[in-house]
């Protein structure tokens, strides 16, 4: 979905700023959580900047869904997986009235489980793609947990 997709990109790109600016503060969580989070984005900017600039394309033309194809190396699954903890984990702050960005909406939540979910079949196990829709409704499976740190 390309409105939605758009809104969780600039969710991420609000919650980024504010830890780079917590960052210079005292909180070694929200600096732990700022280095992991901007690594992650910088070793997959290519990809990160496609999808954009695809679903950016696709608003522009009026579609509500756009299929994103790119080859991506294997470890950007792994990448993926830390990313997705980090946001969670930076979610888990905004909730918590430590950062100021509010947390994630459900829908933001869900299709961000959803491309998790799917990077990690289409990479690791060359499944063909799933649409959100019927991941959805599906039950949302599980998200792979991290299995370490960036």
């Amino acid at each position: 979905p390309v409105a939605l997709s758009l809104r969780q990109d600039q969710h991420r790109d609000e919650l980024v700023r504010e830890l780079q600016l917590v960052d210079a503060g005292p909180r070694a969580a929200s600096r732990d959580l700022a280095g992991v989070i901007e690594r992650l984005l910088g070793r997959q900017a290519h990809a990160r900047h496609t999808g954009r600039r695809l679903a950016l394309e696709a608003g522009a033309a009026g579609l509500e869904k756009v299929d994103i194809v790119m080859p991506v190396p294997a470890q950007a699954a792994r990448d993926v997986r830390v990313l997705q903890a980090s946001v969670l984990a930076a979610d888990a702050l905004c909730e918590a009235s430590e950062l100021l960005t509010l947390a994630s909406t459900p829908d933001v939540k869900a299709l961000r489980a959803w491309m998790v979910h799917e990077f990690v079949r289409q990479v690791e196990h060359g499944d063909p793609p799933l649409a959100f829709r019927a991941w959805r409704a599906d039950g949302e499976p599980g998200v792979p947990a991290p299995r370490d740190e960036a």
